[in-house]
């Protein structure tokens, strides 16, 4: 964890607002005046038994490109860009097989104060995706690039 960022104790689902799912938050930190939430949210591959239960009602479904289809459900493509990291990029840094950011347009801030929605996500073939979601208020929104640059690489999957 960066040295400027603490763990804090929060619900563990919320409310976006706009009629789409949510993942369960696993883990969160804020930075030290709280202007920014980061949640951590890691999506497991279903279990075999889970798997044959999906494709009795879609057989074709895959679920190692299940977290793109979240992405494009969930991005506000209207207004910005879902945007894929560089295939180099996402191995070197993340240790993953891809990884990209979208914004996320929420009507309900999160913990009444969180008004804007960065999510940053990472995928491993075989291993599951997770989501790294940053909540920022009205007041530092304009420095969501900036936290996210410095802290997108604390997290990555292991080998």
């Amino acid at each position: 964890m960066p040295e400027e960022y603490k763990s804090i104790y929060v619900e563990h689902s919320y409310q976006c607002g706009d009629g789409k799912s949510t993942n369960a938050i696993n883990y969160t930190i804020t930075n030290k005046d709280s202007s920014v939430v980061i949640a951590f949210s890691f999506i497991n591959l279903p279990d075999s038994n889970s798997l044959a239960m999906i494709r009795r009602f879609s057989p074709g479904w895959d679920p190692n490109k299940n977290y793109i289809k979240t992405a494009k459900n969930r991005a506000d493509t209207l207004n910005h860009k879902l945007l894929f990291y560089e295939k180099d990029y996402s191995k070197r840094v993340l240790n993953a097989d891809d990884a990209g950011e979208y914004v996320r347009a929420c009507s309900l801030p999160y913990m009444n104060r969180y008004k804007n929605y960065r999510v940053i996500f990472l995928f491993k073939r075989d291993r599951g995706h997770i989501e790294i979601t940053y909540f920022c208020t009205d007041t530092s929104k304009d420095k969501i690039g900036d936290y996210i640059k410095q802290t997108k690489g604390m997290l990555k999957y292991n080998d």
